[in-house]
């Protein structure tokens, strides 16, 4: 579980940090499109709705930049969030939603530009990634994976 669980977190965030790279020619990408051959295949096959029956709340004050389903029925579903909220507000409502839904909460890591919390709950495993971007809005990855 502990290297699933470490590869996931190694998947979003090299997604996140593929969408803030620069090219190597000194033109830079239009504002908000991807950089790399991977995040543009992404960046086009996602979805801009939230998805009904993900276990987690959308985060209130954020805009959906995509959402990717895999597997079927939100077998292993991600959604990514951005918010101008900072990373410790969104992490303690995320902390306080698992925490009244009756998660069992493992690993979290909090330091002052990136927070992470991983819980499961009945056959629902669960991470939260947050962090701090270059333009200084707040990140948001939501991942669920039904076992």
């Amino acid at each position: 579980m502990k290297k699933q669980f470490c590869c996931q977190v190694l998947v979003v965030s090299a997604a996140l940090l593929a969408q803030g790279c620069s090219k190597t020619s000194t033109e830079a990408p239009p504002a908000g499109q991807p950089v790399s051959a991977v995040a543009e295949s992404n960046y086009k096959n996602r979805s801009l709705e939230f998805p009904a029956d993900f276990p987690l709340p959308r985060y209130p004050n954020s805009v959906i930049e995509g959402s990717r389903e895999k597997g079927g029925k939100a077998n292993n579903c991600t959604v990514l969030l951005v918010s101008t909220d900072n990373v410790k507000t969104v992490f303690g409502f995320y902390a306080k939603c698992y925490k009244q839904d009756g998660w069992d909460i493992g690993k979290v890591i909090k330091s002052k530009s990136y927070m992470m919390i991983n819980a499961r709950k009945s056959g629902i495993e669960s991470n939260v990634v947050i962090s701090e971007t270059r333009s200084g809005r707040t990140a948001i990855s939501l991942f669920a994976s039904k076992k």
